[in-house]
């Protein structure tokens, strides 16, 4: 009974909105390429967001990056490397998670927490597969952790991923 939405507006060149109802529902709401997979995981170089978080609850998850599928639960998505925020932990902090099917490394904390300003997210696979790097603003985040993909199927394809999720 929601409104869930997408929109295309015009701030500084051109963005993607994307909003929850504040009811007490279930809702999803993903920005993604319809399960098309146009992008060569082991080709693929980087992938940079600009983005402006606001409203995340207890209830609510975000993540945007790169995946394989489109699941309601985004635990249940098998091939990804992104950002999340997970309300039901934090409602401001940023963590980075990869998985290949094989190793799951979830919620590596980025040290980084979101307000409604202007941040840039970057994923960075030049250094390949076994080596995937986050950056926020330019400043590296989680470098603690290697995030690994290196099990993932060869061939493997994946597609540009946003999906704000509310319990």
């Amino acid at each position: 009974a929601g409104a869930p939405t997408y929109l295309c507006i015009t701030e500084d060149g051109g963005a993607a909105k994307l909003t929850i109802a504040a009811t007490s529902e279930e809702e999803n709401v993903t920005l993604y390429q319809n399960d098309v997979l146009p992008w060569d995981l082991a080709q693929l170089q980087f992938v940079e967001y600009v983005a402006k978080v606001s409203g995340i609850d207890s209830e609510t998850t975000l993540v945007f990056g790169v995946a394989n599928a489109q699941a309601d639960d985004e635990d249940a998505i098998t091939v990804n490397a992104w950002f999340r925020m997970q309300g039901s932990v934090s409602t401001t902090a940023v963590v980075c998670e990869t998985d290949d099917c094989t190793t799951d490394n979830d919620d590596k904390a980025t040290g980084t927490t979101l307000a409604a300003v202007y941040k840039k997210f970057t994923i960075d696979f030049t250094n390949g597969l076994s080596d995937i790097r986050f950056y926020i603003d330019g400043q590296r985040v989680a470098s603690g952790t290697t995030f690994s993909m290196a099990s993932v199927s060869s061939g493997q394809n994946v597609q540009p991923f946003v999906q704000l999720h509310k319990a």
